[in-house]
């Protein structure tokens, strides 16, 4: 049996009934067409698989085959065909990917770049933290820091007083301290411990902000002053002073400091501990002299390193180097006053060693540890005696809580 239909490019074919309902393509325009299902099913001759053409002159389309059934429309389903694809302006992955490696490859090197900024303007930093200030812009020579020291050894010693804390005497300074003497000679530095250690003294920290920092000092007089760095002690609320027998106290104030030395002088009942004043040195170490550095660095208690003089600096050569090497005024930026005078000095100091003694081989206090410059290996830096005994002098008679820092904070003492 037999299908007829009629294809719509007017082409008369022929399907074998077994298509009825599937997809044939016309031989002629290749229009996909669906075979109809015929009004009844009758038997006919074989037929051969496909589509025939039955264009022919003696038969009628209208009238049905002999044998088959009348002619049925077809059902043609439009052929659909897929749209051109547009071309795409976005670049290829082969080429994408060189340019977001170039892209991560610039990003790299402004982040490095950022960085040696930010390691360039810290690379000279105080062993702890501490506020800065503005400099004068003052030169002071050597000979001055030598005239300085002989002023400060001949000045009459006041009678001296245990300290009565919040209000007291101000005291001997051990410059005019005959009973507080170094050694006559060089001492071997295990003789040099343990003629110093009794003086120096651990300070405990608690800052404003809760957090809690480590720094050194020493005792300069028999009623409880103690110098230290100003940056220790510059945030503080609450002031711990232990010393090498185990024993501590609470220190309740200050009474001098001066920011751009880098200097303060607290104070500690001296009823409370063991005070052993430190003997001062009266005249500047010489370049290439034995010294030791005391202190607790990085918070190993009562530690001592010993190395040479490595020059004798005034503050306007560290700023006018630095200035030079680095091209940026980090000494003055961190606080320093260019009059301010400094040892330089190969004993390493790290971070709690601030404000612990910087001593001869006699065991005199030549300088207070301060700062190092990390730019460099082995580029300490102390105040000399002579700036302790000008804040010394300029102590008040009366005892500052150490919030009186913070208010002072944006002022020069």
């Amino acid at each position: 049996m037999h299908i007829l239909m009629r294809c719509p490019c007017g082409a008369n074919l022929k399907a074998p009934a077994k298509f009825v309902g599937k997809e044939l393509k016309c031989p002629k325009c290749s229009t996909m067409l669906i075979v109809p299902a015929p009004p009844t099913a009758t038997p006919s001759q074989p037929v051969e698989p496909g589509l025939e053409l039955l264009d022919s002159p003696e038969w009628d389309p209208l009238q049905p085959l002999p044998g088959s059934q009348p002619l049925v429309p077809p059902i043609q389903r439009p052929i659909q065909r897929q749209a051109p694809k547009k071309k795409s302006n976005k670049p290829s992955r082969d080429v994408s990917w060189p340019i977001i490696a170039a892209i991560v490859a610039v990003a790299l090197l402004l982040f490095g770049g950022v960085l040696f900024f930010v390691y360039a303007q810290q690379s000279s930093t105080l062993s702890s933290k501490r506020g800065g200030v503005r400099s004068k812009g003052r030169q002071i020579n050597m000979d001055d820091l030598r005239e300085r020291a002989r002023q400060v050894q001949s000045t009459p010693a006041p009678p001296a007083k245990v300290a009565i804390i919040n209000t007291f005497d101000t005291g001997s300074m051990v410059f005019n301290n005959p009973s507080v003497q170094g050694s006559d000679t060089d001492l071997s530095m295990t003789d040099l411990i343990e003629r110093v250690e009794p003086s120096i003294v651990r300070i405990k920290v608690l800052s404003r902000d809760g957090s809690e920092g480590i720094g050194s000092g020493c005792f300069i007089d028999d009623e409880g002053k103690i110098v230290t760095n100003y940056h220790v002690v510059a945030s503080a609320v609450q002031v711990t002073v232990s010393t090498a027998d185990g024993k501590q106290t609470e220190s309740p104030g200050f009474v001098s400091k001066v920011r751009g030395k880098d200097i303060a002088i607290i104070q500690i009942d001296p009823t409370e501990l063991n005070v052993v004043p430190i003997p001062i040195a009266t005249e500047v170490p010489a370049k290439g002299e034995k010294i030791a550095a005391f202190g607790a660095p990085q918070g190993f208690n009562f530690s001592a390193t010993e190395g040479i003089v490595s020059g004798l600096r005034t503050g306007q050569e560290i700023h006018d180097t630095l200035q030079e090497m680095n091209r940026t005024g980090e000494y003055t930026g961190k606080g320093y006053d260019v009059e301010t005078n400094w040892i330089q000095s190969s004993a390493a100091i790290s971070g709690g060693n601030s404000g612990g003694p910087l001593v001869n081989m006699k065991g005199e206090m030549v300088g207070v540890n301060t700062w190092t410059h990390s730019g460099g290996q082995n580029l300490n830096f102390a105040t000399t005696v002579a700036e302790v005994g000008d804040v010394f002098m300029s102590r008040e008679n009366k005892l500052q809580p150490y919030h009186n820092l913070m208010f002072g904070a944006q002022t020069r003492n």
